[in-house]
């Protein structure tokens, strides 16, 4: 029985077409040299990797999609790779920048105008070697995902639906229209793709698409509910500014992943463990219980039975001897900071001294501020040294030896708190829930709103923190234009 279910299985996965997105004007049997046409369905894939590349948004300032040989050969023989790129670059399909460096940077592609205004159309690959390469790879990004709340996240965006022809209709005056339709068409088709970063971040077809089609989105028919964090960046910066106080001045460091090619989570217990518990409290500390403990694994789940007992948590905003707490190590500016991030209101507090009072410019400029290098210098950055100063040396110190560090590591503890905190425990609590996440905000459906908003509260009073959510009702937002659209 268990070799039939087997069989079946597998006819229904050779069942369904591999489908990949080439320009529209693209005839790889006529423009390839006679040689090279019977890899027709590798050179559609080499424009695949390159349009592929533009909508996860991994290119140069100059639109040079980086791609590396041993990406490419997972699919194109290697014997084929150098000729055919050569063949597809002499007919004026691709262009190559010629840049490389062995251990920063791999050659970047990217469409010759007539291809890069063509429309993009996804197509069925035909060659059975090149179709079983691509299901082969896409496995083992697949395997990729060992730990459990990422297994869950996959699972749960399978779920995920969309109306395609209402999605269309939203994103169809876009100048990008033909990139962004992508992510759109990979959720109708139920082929979506996840991934995590080597900081943490979780990458789906739900992260790529644009704000414009979320009204479209929906599950079993039931709409969508957003609920976001009010100024996340800053208010992250914020909780790493009072882990910063609170532990002497100690900078944290990156978690990552271990590229080890055998088996990237041998260690994968310690990993765990480290990633969930780095930003809890240490045992001294009153205004928060301790930290959850991760249980991913088999190893992990024994230390579950030990945590059982917690005691009753207060959000910042009930508990009257935080902001007493928080002045034993928080200066007045970094304690006012703190105040506004929670109220949502940072952003408008440099509006009250920018020239030019437009709140997505003074975010931009803020985030050129905390991400920047520290030589930058701006009217934002003087205003946030002014009025922060002693907020402002943290920036500078995490900037101090390399500027990305900051940025890196804000990504980091913003995937620990939303993934390893927030998602386990809905997927703990609520596993039937629908779950998907966009990097600071969660999304569900109305039914499970209000419990996932409780959810988030209690995790942030768990680090003496009570920030402002957003709730954005995607139905609601539905039909209010389908009721314009009437009038």
């Amino acid at each position: 029985m268990a070799g039939r279910r087997s069989d079946s299985g597998k006819k229904k996965r050779m069942a369904r077409s591999c489908c990949i997105y080439v320009p529209n004007n693209f005839d790889a049997e006529t423009i390839l040299p006679v040689p090279l046409r019977q890899y027709a369905d590798c050179a559609r894939y080499f424009l695949h990797r390159i349009i592929w590349g533009r909508v996860t948004k991994n290119r140069t300032l100059d639109d040079f999609v980086p791609l590396k040989f041993d990406y490419l050969r997972q699919v194109i023989p290697d014997r084929v790779v150098k000729p055919l790129k050569m063949a597809l670059i002499g007919d004026g399909v691709i262009e190559c920048d010629g840049v490389y460096d062995e251990k920063r940077k791999a050659l970047g592609y990217k469409l010759c105008l007539q291809y890069r205004k063509a429309g993009i159309l996804r197509v069925p690959l035909t060659n059975k070697a090149t179709i079983e390469r691509v299901r082969a790879s896409r496995r083992a990004e697949n395997k990729k995902l060992r730990l459990d709340v990422h297994r869950h996240l996959r699972k749960q965006i399978r779920r995920l639906e969309v109306d395609i022809n209402r999605a269309t209709a939203l994103i169809s005056d876009d100048p990008n229209y033909e990139i962004i339709k992508i992510p759109v068409h990979q959720i109708a088709a139920r082929e979506v793709s996840v991934s995590v970063c080597r900081f943490g971040r979780v990458h789906t077809d739900l992260t790529r698409c644009t704000k414009k089609v979320r009204s479209a989105l929906h599950v079993k028919g039931h709409s969508l509910v957003e609920i976001d964090i009010a100024n996340s960046q800053p208010l992250f910066l914020a909780l790493l500014l009072i882990n910063y106080r609170r532990q002497g001045n100690k900078a944290f460091g990156v978690l990552t992943f271990e590229k080890a090619k055998v088996n990237p989570y041998r260690n994968i217990d310690q990993i765990v463990q480290e990633t969930v518990t780095t930003f809890g409290h240490k045992k001294e500390l009153t205004v928060t219980t301790d930290t959850l403990p991760s249980y991913t694994t088999r190893n992990a789940s024994q230390i579950e039975a030990e945590h059982q007992h917690q005691t009753a948590l207060t959000t910042t905003a009930e508990s009257p001897q935080r902001d007493s707490v928080n002045s034993d190590f928080l200066s007045v500016d970094e304690q006012r900071f703190v105040m506004l991030c929670e109220q949502g209101n940072l952003y408008e507090e440099f509006m009250e001294r920018a020239e030019f009072p437009v709140r997505p410019w003074v975010k931009e400029q803020f985030f050129e501020v905390i991400y920047g290098r520290n030589s930058m210098q701006s009217p934002v950055k003087a205003d946030f040294e002014e009025l922060f100063p002693r907020v402002a040396e943290v920036v500078r110190v995490h900037k101090r030896k390399d500027y990305r560090f900051l940025p890196r590591l804000m990504q980091n503890i913003e995937a620990n708190f939303m993934i390893n905190r927030v998602c386990r425990r809905i997927m703990n609590e609520s596993p039937d829930a629908p779950l998907f996440t966009i990097h600071d905000s969660v999304l569900t459906t109305p039914e499970f709103a209000n419990r996932f908003v409780a959810i988030m509260k209690q995790e942030f009073s768990k680090l003496g923190m009570s920030p402002t959510l957003r709730v954005t009702d995607y139905g609601s937002t539905s039909r209010r234009n389908a009721s314009s659209q009437k009038k």
